[in-house]
């Protein structure tokens, strides 16, 4: 059901020329087929969330920061879930959170080196996986953020 919401979605902004609107749905499609384990149509949606906003005008990519942020943070996770792919998800994930501290929303900050410990401690780099977690982890505590999904 919710991939059939978030294609109505990304059609409707498409239609309407809703850019915005239009990544913003994307990226959704692209987690609704994550959820379902489709990890080829996650990876599709976030490629072309991440192209559309590079696609669009610096106004609206002020405005949409921190979706940014989420998509990166979103298609390197999924990425590293398949061994040929572990290496790309390492340089999206570092773009991340890259992306995160100049946006310095502490949150995401936090959220990028989360999926930067599962990226690394998938490649077996358990130095700098343990190092990306203990950052997180260190965000999170001085924000009292008690849970964070991935």
């Amino acid at each position: 059901m919710a991939i059939e919401d978030f294609k109505t979605a990304v059609n409707i902004s498409n239609k309407h020329n809703q850019t915005e609107l239009l990544i913003k749905s994307t990226n959704a499609l692209g987690w609704a087929y994550r959820l379902r384990g489709d990890l080829e149509q996650a990876v599709e949606h976030y490629r072309k969330a991440r192209r559309l906003y590079h696609e669009t005008d610096e106004q609206k990519q002020n405005r949409l920061k921190k979706d940014f942020g989420l998509i990166l943070n979103n298609m390197a996770s999924v990425l590293s879930e398949n061994k040929d792919n572990r290496n790309a998800a390492i340089d999206v994930v570092n773009t991340a959170v890259m992306h995160w501290k100049n946006t310095e929303n502490k949150i995401g900050l936090g959220k990028g080196y989360q999926a930067q410990g599962i990226c690394y401690h998938r490649t077996d780099h358990s130095k700098q996986a343990l190092d990306a977690f203990q950052k997180a982890l260190d965000i999170f505590q001085d924000l009292n953020v008690k849970h964070v999904s991935a």
